[in-house]
C-alpha cells in the first residue's frame, strides 16, 4: 500500500486554501486557513476556516485497490465585525458554490464528494460576537 493519509489531507487543505478565495464575493476577505482543531483562544483572526479531518472508512474493491471514504468538517469562523451571521453564511454559500463548481470532487482530488450538512452557531461558546458555520463533507477516493 502506497497510501499516505497525511499527503491526502495536505492536498485537500492546499487545494481549498489556494482555490476557494477566487470564489469569494466582493466584500469578503480571504480567510486564514488552519489545519488544526477549532481553538478560538489560540487563533483570533477575524475570518478563519478550520479543517477537522474526522474519519476514514474503507471498502475493498479488488485485491490491490480499495475505496476510502473521508469525512471532515470545515468550520468557518467570523468575528470582530458587523453583520457576522450574514457574513458567515456568505462564506458558507461561496464555499458551497466552490465545491459544486470544482465538480464535487475538488477538481479530481476525490472520485466524488458531497456536502452533507451545514450548521450555524449564532453564539459560539456563548459569545454572540463569534459566529461559526460548520460544513460536514464526505469525499470518496480510490486509495
Amino acid at each position: 500500500m502506497n497510501t499516505d493519509f497525511s499527503q491526502i489531507e495536505k492536498q485537500i487543505t492546499d487545494f481549498i486554501s489556494e482555490n476557494f478565495p477566487a470564489f469569494l464575493r466582493d466584500g469578503l476577505e480571504k480567510p486564514k486557513f488552519i489545519n488544526d482543531f477549532l481553538d478560538l483562544d489560540k487563533y483570533k483572526f477575524s475570518n478563519t476556516v478550520f479543517f477537522e479531518f474526522n474519519s476514514w472508512d474503507f471498502d475493498y474493491l479488488q485485491t490491490h485497490e480499495q475505496n476510502g471514504k473521508l469525512d471532515f468538517n470545515l468550520f468557518i469562523v467570523c468575528r470582530n465585525d458587523k453583520n457576522l451571521k450574514e457574513k458567515c453564511l456568505n462564506y458558507a454559500t461561496d464555499f458551497y458554490r466552490f465545491f459544486e463548481e470544482t465538480g464535487k470532487n475538488l477538481n479530481g482530488l476525490a472520485d466524488f464528494g458531497k456536502i452533507n450538512s451545514l450548521t450555524m452557531f449564532d453564539a459560539f461558546e456563548g459569545n454572540p460576537e463569534i459566529k461559526v458555520t460548520e460544513l460536514t463533507i464526505t469525499l470518496n477516493l480510490e486509495i
